[in-house]
């Protein structure tokens, strides 16, 4: 029987603090950086505003529920902030490659898709 009077073993005890401890540090750790708000991202029915280069090419997985066209905007945006564009070209519906696809179906549920478009920079300095 356990009595109040006898105390849980170190060798319980100490491997647990340890493992608590690690788990709120690693909870709270973070890379230090804030990361880059995002840039436009132009799909090849909007107009780009200003002359660009293309400087290569940046793709994305996400996972999309319904507003397709947000999410797409916001993972590509990220990831070309995260690359240093200016901003992201996506050339149409060919450069989008459906892992698991069926809109006709509204009961699917989250699909994961693949996302690409090119890494622009504006060749204006005004445009920046």
């Amino acid at each position: 029987m356990y009595t109040l009077s006898r105390a849980p073993s170190r060798r319980i005890v100490v491997p647990i603090a340890w493992f608590t401890l690690a788990l709120a540090v690693g909870g709270c750790a973070s890379s230090g950086e804030p990361e880059p708000p995002p840039v436009p991202v132009f799909f090849s029915t909007d107009e780009v505003p200003c002359a660009y280069e293309v400087m290569g090419l940046v793709r994305e997985e996400v996972i999309v529920e319904r507003d397709m066209d947000r999410v797409r905007r916001s993972a590509l945006g990220r990831a070309g902030a995260r690359r240093g564009a200016d901003a992201v070209l996506v050339e149409g519906s060919e450069r989008f490659r459906v892992e698991r696809m069926d809109m006709a179906r509204r009961d699917v549920g989250p699909q994961r898709i693949s996302i690409e478009g090119d890494l622009l920079r504006y060749t204006d300095a005004t445009c920046r």
